[in-house]
C-alpha cells in the first residue's frame, strides 16, 4: 500500500507543481511580451529569436529564481485538497504515521532541489547569453547606457582610480586619476588627461600626465617631500582591464559556477568593493534551491489538517509565509550588497530561519 501511496503523492506533487509552472509561464510571457512589444517592434526583432533567443532564457531563469514558492503552492494546493476530502484521515487509519506520509513530498522536493542547483549554476548562465544578448540587440538601444560618466574603482588593495566618460567601444576615457595609499596617506598620484587599453601590449596607453610621489615623516598628515614629474606619452600595465569597466549585473548571470568563483577570488585579490555583489550571487545560487526543500516541509504540516475556512484558508495562509519569505529575501540581499552585512550571513538567514520555523511545525504536528 505504501508504494501505491508514494506514487500517488509523486503524480499528485509533480503535476500539480509543472502545471503551476506552465501557467506562470504563460503570465510571464503575455505581461513581459505586453510590455516590450513597442520595442520589438520599432527595432523589427524577428518572432523566431524573441521565443528562442530570449524567452528560452527569461522563463527558465524566473521560474526557477521562484521555484521554492511555486513549489509550497503546490504543496499547499493539491494536500489541502487531498484533507478537505478526508484522503489524509483515510491514509492515516490504513496504518500510515506522519512520518511515511511525509516522506515522498521529501523525495520529490530533494528531486527539484538538486535540479535547481544545476539549472541555476550552469544551464540557466548559459541561456542567459542569449537573452542578454537579444536585449542588448533589439530592447536596450546601448549596452552600456547605464554606465556612469564619472567611475570609482578600486583595482587592489590601496590602489584606486578614477576616470570619466570610458568608452567600451575603443576601451578609453579621460581625466584619469591613479592614486597609491600607504597607511591611509596618498604616496603616489597620476593623472591623464586620455587613456586607452592597448590590447597587443595588454598595457595602458596615457596622454599627457602628470606624476606626483610624496614622502610622509613623524606621521604627519601634510608631505615633507615631494616629487613632480609630467610626461606626454607613456604606456603602463594596471592592474585591470576593459572587462572591469563593463562588467554588470547581467555579466554576473552569464557566470557558471566555477568562472563566478574564479571571479571572486581574482576581485578579492585586487581587494575590489565588488566582491559583495558577486558574492551575493554566488550564494543566492546555493540558497534559493535548498528554500525549496525548507518550504516543503512547512506546507506538508500546514496543509495536511482540516482546518475551519477548508482550503482557501489553508491556500491563504500558505500565501503569507511565501510573501513574508520573498520580503525577507529581497531585504537580505540588499543589506548583502549595500548594507555592509556579510553576503553569505545576509543570504542565508532566511532559508536558517524559516528552519526553525519547519522544525517546530514538524514537532507540534507529529506530537
Amino acid at each position: 500500500m505504501f508504494k501505491i501511496f508514494d506514487r500517488f503523492i509523486y503524480k499528485q506533487f509533480l503535476g500539480v507543481f509543472f502545471f503551476i509552472n506552465l501557467i506562470f509561464a504563460i503570465i510571464i510571457v503575455v505581461f513581459d511580451l505586453t510590455d516590450k512589444l513597442d520595442n520589438l517592434l520599432q527595432s523589427k526583432a524577428p518572432w523566431s529569436a524573441v521565443f528562442l533567443d530570449y524567452y528560452s532564457g527569461f522563463i527558465p531563469f524566473l521560474i526557477n529564481m521562484l521555484a521554492s514558492l511555486l513549489a509550497f503552492v503546490s504543496v499547499i494546493f493539491f494536500t489541502s485538497r487531498m484533507a478537505n476530502r478526508s484522503e489524509v484521515i483515510a491514509f492515516y487509519n490504513g496504518g500510515l504515521t506522519f512520518r511515511r506520509f511525509l516522506q515522498p513530498f521529501i523525495v520529490i522536493a530533494l528531486s527539484i532541489t538538486l535540479l535547481s542547483l544545476f539549472l541555476a549554476n550552469y544551464l540557466i548562465p548559459a541561456t542567459s547569453q542569449r537573452r542578454i544578448d537579444f536585449e542588448y540587440k533589439y530592447i536596450k538601444s546601448n549596452p552600456f547606457s547605464n554606465m556612469k560618466t564619472r567611475m570609482h574603482k578600486q583595482i587592489e588593495e590601496n590602489h584606486y582610480i578614477c576616470l570619466e566618460n570610458y568608452s567600451p567601444y575603443d576601451n578609453s576615457a579621460y581625466n584619469f586619476t591613479y592614486e597609491e595609499l600607504k597607511d591611509g596617506f596618498i604616496v603616489y598620484k597620476l593623472r591623464s588627461d586620455f587613456i586607452k587599453y592597448d590590447s597587443s601590449k595588454s598595457k595602458w596607453t596615457l596622454k599627457n600626465y602628470e606624476e606626483r610621489s610624496f614622502e610622509y615623516k613623524d606621521n604627519k598628515s601634510l608631505p615633507t617631500n615631494e616629487i613632480y614629474k609630467t610626461g606626454n606619452d607613456t604606456a603602463i600595465a594596471y592592474n585591470m582591464t576593459p572587462i572591469d569597466f563593463a562588467r554588470g549585473i547581467y555579466d554576473i548571470q552569464k557566470m557558471p559556477f566555477y568562472e563566478l568563483n574564479k571571479t571572486i577570488a581574482t576581485e578579492k585579490e585586487k581587494g575590489s568593493s565588488d566582491v559583495p555583489v558577486y558574492e551575493n550571487e554566488r550564494q543566492r545560487r546555493l540558497a534559493e534551491p535548498l528554500s525549496i526543500m525548507i518550504l516543503t516541509l512547512i506546507a506538508v504540516p500546514l496543509s495536511a489538517k482540516k482546518i475551519r475556512g477548508g482550503m482557501g484558508a489553508q491556500i491563504a495562509l500558505g500565501l503569507v509565509i511565501c510573501f513574508s519569505f520573498v520580503m525577507m529575501n529581497r531585504v537580505s540581499a540588499m543589506f548583502a550588497v549595500y548594507g555592509n552585512v556579510n553576503p553569505i550571513i545576509a543570504t542565508w538567514v532566511p532559508d536558517i530561519l524559516y528552519t526553525f520555523v519547519a522544525i517546530y511545525i514538524l514537532y507540534k504536528t507529529e506530537k
